[in-house]
């Protein structure tokens, strides 16, 4: 595996605001864990969801990490390709259009 890939390996925390135009704001607030696969990383969040004033819920997302020259192509977990960034990249930021969805990613 690459080393700048490797450098991810381990557990971080993760904030999420998610904004919904039909509906109320959204925030996700838990960990991320980056676990080698022997290609790679299977990314994998986890935490408490909160939708405007309802109730939080846990929720859960992962997504495969590769490596590909110094960028991180960050696939879902079917292997669709999501978004790339380049690993030495500060404040890295991305936009996947999925119509009718626009995910802004943006990594400090």
């Amino acid at each position: 595996m690459p080393r700048g890939l490797m450098e991810f390996a381990g557990e971080r925390t993760l904030t999420r605001a998610i904004e919904d135009h039909f509906g109320p704001l959204g925030w996700f607030e838990g960990a991320a864990t980056l676990t080698p696969d022997g290609v790679g990383f299977i990314y994998t969040e986890a935490g408490l969801l909160t939708l405007g004033t309802a109730a939080a819920l846990q929720a859960e997302r992962c997504y495969l990490w590769r490596a590909d020259g110094r960028l991180i192509e960050v696939l879902f977990h079917d292997h669709r390709p999501f978004h790339r960034f380049e690993t030495h990249a500060v404040g890295m930021r991305e936009r996947h259009c999925c119509d009718p969805d626009i995910y802004d990613v943006v990594y400090a």
